[in-house]
């Protein structure tokens, strides 16, 4: 085995940074991002469930306060 070949193995360090825009990372976070959006999706799409879990959970806060 030649040397150029041991050393097409190896990576290149990058000499310089790369610039990306602030959208750019944005979209790549959130492609990347486990969890779900905190923003409600149920605004853009009305669902029933949604709106009844809400109500049902607001009740169960108002009975343990009371």
């Amino acid at each position: 085995m030649s040397y150029d070949n041991i050393l097409a193995l190896n990576p290149r360090i990058q000499a310089h940074a790369t610039l990306r825009s602030t959208v750019a990372k944005k979209l790549d976070k959130k492609h990347w991002k486990r969890n779900s959006d905190k923003n409600c999706f149920m605004l853009s799409q009305p669902n029933i469930y949604c709106f009844e879990f809400v109500e049902k959970l607001s009740h169960n806060i108002f009975e343990t306060i009371h």
